[in-house]
């Protein structure tokens, strides 16, 4: 599901996901693109230190992230996995390396009805 977000012209490289690459303007998303959630397959690249960090670590989501995995015939399906610079995907101590085809960042938790959207009604 796509969510419409207002217009914004902030692009950020596809690589490093960083707003100030000087890569190559193909390299690039808008930050609409990206927020919605863009899965990336493992062929283009593996998760950075930057993603990594997004969660402090010993936070329950540090190193966490979506994943579209393949086994044999079956239809692929999404799983929440850990990516570790060492041992790669990881699904509790099970390695998932030959099964994950895209990933994504974890989305922003929901944050709920503020007390004035709830009055609103």
């Amino acid at each position: 599901m796509r969510i419409d977000l207002p217009q914004c012209n902030f692009k950020l490289c596809r690589k490093c996901f960083d707003g100030n690459c000087a890569g190559s303007e193909n390299d690039k998303i808008d930050c609409n693109e990206f927020k919605n959630g863009s899965w990336i397959p493992v062929s283009e690249r593996l998760p950075n230190e930057k993603e990594c960090e997004k969660f402090e670590i010993g936070h329950p989501n540090s190193r966490k992230f979506l994943c579209t995995i393949k086994i044999g015939d079956y239809e692929p399906q999404t799983r929440e996995l850990y990516f570790s610079d060492i041992f790669g995907w990881m699904y509790g101590p099970e390695d998932y390396n030959k099964y994950v085809v895209a990933w994504m960042p974890l989305p922003e938790p929901w944050k709920g009805e503020t007390d004035e959207q709830r009055n609103k009604i």
